[in-house]
């Protein structure tokens, strides 16, 4: 059965009330890119190319559809969106009909995104895998089809979604150069609110950590951070408290020195009366040879004994210098004390931490 197309017959306006003269009309079936046949008469004999041409009053001419839901896209005559709606269903002439039940698949828009349980291409959607879309000519690699000009011309517009070749005056004059628009890559990423979420940064996501957080699309976070020790939490050394003992020799010395000492004995009290021995030459003498007129005498025997004891508190200093030394030799020592001034050497490796919490993955698509 058949329904009547309801902007048959109706002018087509732009933004400003201005004559959209040469608009084009494209049909899809709902849910679908796939394209919708537009009849010229109510019993479906008559195609209508697609797509279909507003006239030089910019009106769309009388158009029938069979029922079911379909989609519609118009743009002006450079290519321009002007809409693109889904899910549409045809109000059937049939009388005593039915009706039309909703499609499930005809509510996503272009540029809406859908997470599903899958990894491979879908009818309507291509994946956000940073690959490219663009004309059957374009070369393409996620898909060339004419059927992806809604969402090249909607994403063309956002300063960090790239072209091939570089941007050129509008997305349908690029399109229609047959240059590839690269795709968002949701590779390996979450997905986050902006910053903004249209109401104010929020300081939440920063450029500390995202270029620009109030930009759709923006890219930031790392898989893996290496911390610097000024991230560590405050802390205190326990335990660097203790003795230290040492031992050793110190070097040669092969120069000649002496060593000088003095000090005195100690003091004697009068309680210990003390004497010193002493001894000296006798008086006795043997006569010898003459030298030069002259007797000479040498002592025979000798004699000795003890002074007097002395009972006067009196001491006795010394001083003198060692005999000298001009052989290699060393000196030992040995020591202990407190442990101070600790110096504890550096650890670590520096090996990045993991920054990726527990995660479960799935295809992440956007609406043609």
């Amino acid at each position: 059965m058949a329904g009547l197309y309801p902007l048959s017959r109706m002018q087509q306006l732009d933004e400003n009330g201005e004559l959209l003269i040469g608009a084009r009309l494209f049909l899809f079936d709902g849910g679908t890119t796939t394209p919708r046949v537009g009849y010229r008469d109510s019993s479906l004999t008559t195609e209508h190319p697609n797509p279909i041409v507003a006239d030089a009053q910019a009106r769309i001419p009388l158009v029938y559809l069979e029922d079911g839901f379909y989609r519609q896209r118009l743009t002006t005559a450079s290519g321009v969106v002007v809409f693109d709606d889904d899910g549409i269903p045809v109000v059937s002439t049939t009388v005593g009909g039915t009706g039309t039940s909703v499609d499930p698949n005809s509510t996503m828009k272009t540029r809406d995104i859908k997470i599903r349980f899958d990894d491979q291409p879908i009818d309507g959607y291509v994946r956000l895998n940073g690959r490219t879309i663009g004309s059957v000519a374009s070369g393409a690699t996620e898909r060339a089809n004419a059927d992806t000009q809604s969402l090249y011309e909607e994403l063309w517009s956002y300063p960090n979604v790239a072209v091939s070749g570089g941007k050129g005056a509008s997305g349908p004059a690029d399109f229609t150069a047959n240059k590839a628009l690269v795709l968002p890559d949701c590779a390996g990423r979450g997905i986050f609110g902006m910053d903004d979420m249209g109401a104010g940064a929020r300081g939440i996501l920063t450029a500390a950590t995202i270029a620009n957080p109030t930009l759709v699309g923006s890219y930031g976070g790392s898989q893996q951070v290496t911390i610097a020790q000024a991230n560590l939490p405050v802390y205190t050394l326990t335990g660097g408290s203790g003795s230290v003992s040492v031992s050793g020799t110190t070097n040669g010395n092969n120069v000649g020195h002496t060593h000088t000492f003095s000090g005195g004995t100690g003091s004697m009290n009068r309680s210990n009366p003390h004497s010193h021995s002493i001894t000296y030459p006798t008086s006795t003498v043997t006569p010898a040879q003459v030298v030069g007129g002259a007797s000479a005498f040498f002592w025979t025997s000798t004699a000795g004994g003890n002074t007097g004891d002395t009972d006067i508190n009196h001491e006795h200093g010394f001083s003198g210098t060692t005999d000298g030394q001009n052989q290699n030799h060393s000196h030992t020592f040995s020591g202990s004390g407190s442990a101070t001034l600790i110096s504890i050497g550096s650890g670590g490796s520096g090996t990045a931490v993991t920054n990726l919490p527990p995660v479960m993955l799935f295809m992440v698509y956007i609406r043609l």
